[in-house]
């Protein structure tokens, strides 16, 4: 359905943008509710808005911004003072469904259901940032339940991908396509990316609803929006590090850089359950890993054999690494959304790992006999990282020392204040950030770019 919007426009220039950032507000409005309760387990319907005292608040004091402003911050009831962040949240909403709109309004046309899919995508973004900086978690609706959202609507309104050359079910099929390479690849990228930092740093790297977020940002932006909210997230992020160190440096203060652990684990004391983990992870992330470099160094294991093998280790090496980060993005999302087939969370993660290790060895084009030449190669590489890994470790054990005598526990430092800048920011807002980017500002430029790139492959 398509509205005259250029005559409209060219009449009252200011109608359409005015129209969508009285609808933001609101919806920042409502936002606001969510960012609050949803992280407690409430209801954002029952009750209705009310005071820190118990009084409900009426409707000309719960205006978006007008009444913040009218009021000076402060309830009318009793004088307790509401936080800048009310309006904040409203007058950002605001302005990003002005952008939306903008950016979804080619010149002479409105699609009202295309903008409505980017009120969406945004509106969710805003809540996740604001929940995850309060609280470092994503709920799940924001994250599995976006993602779900975004395939439907992908192939509901598959110009949201730019699929509009072809029939009605092409579209669809197209866009729904499109909306799904984004999850798993968005989601695979992300997985990977942690487990390897986990595997070096030896803790955990990066919450695993940043996993299943960046999943439904690739859900609304295709693969290649995932890929920037990733790498553009870290950007994102190297720029807030640095402009908190040096705020940190001006204010002569220091914060820690992650937040205090309340409840640190108890030690385990089943050791050969933990061992047997320990060498199975390793063996099945070493596997994926080791499907991509033999595939760089060896391309006819996908079948490139041309007289140029510079062009060959890179076709080859990219076909790996999607395969891998698709394959066991398909495993995570269906332990997502059917959890009842992996009853235990660690064999859950070592299938996840196993399924990235066959698709970096499977030739795909060969169709089911590629799947099972990778999965054998795959199964092989596991036994022998698995064997190198046991090896290893019967070499690095050294008899038990004696427990040291028993001493009283010195007492523990008080966390210093947080800042309120630069201070126990965690990833998904940077995520959020990137992902908002691409998708209001800069798709067309990085898909050119990834269009030059892609000739090469």
């Amino acid at each position: 359905m398509f509205v005259p919007f250029a005559e409209v426009a060219a009449a009252f220039p200011w109608f359409f943008p005015g129209f969508a950032f009285v609808i933001g507000a609101c919806v920042g409005s409502f936002l606001n509710v969510v960012i609050y309760r949803v992280p407690k387990g409430e209801s954002v319907v029952t009750p209705g808005s009310h005071c820190g005292c118990g009084q409900p608040i009426k409707w000309h004091d719960n205006i978006p911004i007008l009444s913040w402003l009218a009021l000076r911050g402060r309830a009318r009831c009793c004088g307790r003072p509401f936080s800048f962040r009310y309006p904040f949240v409203e007058l950002l909403t605001g302005l990003l469904f002005v952008a939306s709109l903008l950016r979804l309004s080619p010149t002479g046309t409105f699609s009202p259901e295309l903008v409505l899919c980017g009120w969406i995508f945004i509106g969710c973004l805003v809540a996740a940032t604001f929940i995850d900086l309060d609280h470092f978690i994503i709920p799940d609706v924001f994250t599995i339940g976006l993602a779900l959202v975004g395939l439907v609507l992908s192939a509901a309104v598959p110009a949201l991908h730019g699929h509009i050359d072809g029939t009605p079910m092409e579209n669809a099929v197209q866009g729904a396509l499109t909306s799904l390479q984004g999850i798993l690849v968005g989601s695979g990228l992300v997985l990977w990316t942690a487990l390897i930092a986990e595997a070096i740093l030896r803790k955990e790297a990066m919450g695993f609803g940043d996993v299943k977020f960046v999943g439904a940002i690739g859900a609304f932006c295709g693969w290649k929006g995932a890929v920037i909210a990733m790498f553009g997230g870290a950007c994102v992020g190297t720029v807030w590090i640095t402009l908190a160190w040096l705020w940190q440096k001006s204010a002569g203060k220091h914060s820690p850089i992650s937040p205090p652990v309340e409840n640190p684990p108890e030690p385990a004391t089943d050791e050969a359950p933990i061992e047997y983990h320990e060498h199975l992870s390793f063996a099945t992330l070493a596997a994926g890993l080791a499907g991509v470099a033999a595939s760089f160094v060896l391309p006819s294991l996908h079948g490139q054999q041309t007289e140029f093998f510079l062009v060959d280790s890179l076709r080859a090496g990219t076909a790996a690494t999607i395969g891998l980060l698709v394959g066991s993005a398909v495993i995570l999302w269906i332990a997502l959304l059917l959890p009842f087939l992996f009853r235990q969370e660690s064999l859950a993660f070592c299938a996840i790992r196993f399924a990235g290790a066959v698709g970096a060895f499977a030739h795909w084009r060969l169709g089911w006999l590629g799947v099972a030449k990778g999965a054998a190669f795959a199964a092989a590489a596991a036994a022998v990282f698995w064997g190198a890994s046991k090896a290893f470790s019967a070499l690095r054990k050294t008899p038990p020392e004696p427990a040291p005598a028993e001493t009283p526990p010195e007492p523990t430092e008080v966390a210093p204040a947080q800042l309120g800048f630069g201070v126990h920011v965690p990833f998904g807002p940077m995520l959020a950030i990137a992902g908002a980017l691409y998708f209001l500002g800069f798709r067309e430029w990085i898909d050119a770019w990834f269009a030059q790139v892609g000739e090469l492959f």
